[in-house]
């Protein structure tokens, strides 16, 4: 077996990458979750019921 090397600016990339991966995901989740009650009201559902639909 091979090893693998990589260079260091891949690392950094990827790393970077990763980052910005997480820090986007946060902050669409956040901006979902505080939007949940408007959605409920709007779609005259349950809780219940979207708790199942976001199941």
């Amino acid at each position: 077996m091979t090893a693998v090397v990589y260079e260091q600016r891949e690392v950094r990339r990827a790393r970077y990458a990763v980052a910005a991966v997480f820090a986007v995901h946060g902050a669409v989740t956040g901006s979902f979750a505080t939007r949940v009650p408007w959605i409920q009201d709007h779609a005259s559902v349950s809780a219940g019921q979207l708790g199942l639909a976001l199941a």
